[in-house]
């Protein structure tokens, strides 16, 4: 499972640095919050179709298991949400 995880890690950061180079074409022509938008849409889309392959409905997209800790995850999506807006802000400043 170990040579998992590193060929995952590794796949992640090949496809990280692909998409910030994508992501400086994409705002040449596209705001920050365009770009964004359009990352979390495919997100969404993702998940959704995977959670309904899963056999979850769709309101399992926004339900938090029970035990869930509802600050945490609140804090995570803001720092998550944060920090993708600056990394395509300083992608498209520099």
């Amino acid at each position: 499972m170990k040579i998992l995880g590193y060929c995952l890690a590794l796949s992640a950061s090949v496809l990280w640095g692909l998409t910030y180079c994508l992501d400086e074409r994409l705002l040449e022509s596209l705001s920050v919050f365009k770009v964004y938008f359009l990352h979390c849409l495919c997100g969404v889309v993702v998940a959704g179709a995977i959670l309904l392959l899963q056999g979850h409905t769709p309101g399992a997209l926004v339900s938090l298991p029970e035990g869930s800790s509802t600050p945490l995850v609140l804090v995570t999506l803001l720092t998550a949400t944060i920090a993708t807006l600056c990394i395509l802000g300083s992608i498209r400043l520099l």
